[in-house]
């Protein structure tokens, strides 16, 4: 309900297609203060312009101090990836798991900011610039 009252207020947001809700019970800290409750799973489908959102990055969490909890990828965002696609003779390319869905998010979805930043950290300080300016707007 909250993401289609947002789309009607002009508010960016994904729009729920549908939501299933099993009797299949998990584990979650839903305000992150440790106080962990069960509750049933539910699974919400959702449209949107990219699968990307927020929640793609933070697979590279460190642990929580409070929590316990980490990303499920944690400590693998400085490890490398296969990102070559040539063939017989051709060399592969590897580089940093973060950098590359970094660089990936940057051609994809901010056009303006890859053609005028190369690969690197004034790209992603440019991306983190322009996603916290266009967030701060929605508050």
């Amino acid at each position: 309900l909250c993401s289609e009252a947002n789309h009607y207020l002009g508010v960016p947001t994904t729009r729920a297609a549908s939501c299933i809700t099993s009797s299949t019970r998990v584990t979650r800290d839903p305000f992150y203060t440790g106080a962990n409750q069960e509750e049933r799973c539910t699974v919400v489908s959702r449209v949107a312009q990219t699968f990307l959102r927020f929640g793609s990055l933070e697979i590279f969490k460190t642990e929580d101090p409070v929590t316990g909890r980490a990303g499920p990828s944690a400590g693998l965002a400085l490890a490398q990836i296969d990102v070559g696609c040539g063939g017989p003779g051709v060399k592969r390319a590897t580089k940093p798991f973060l950098a590359s869905m970094l660089d990936f998010i940057t051609t994809a979805c901010y056009p303006a900011i890859a053609a005028k930043h190369p690969p690197g950290e004034d790209r992603y300080f440019a991306l983190l610039s322009e996603i916290s300016e266009r967030t701060a707007v929605l508050v």
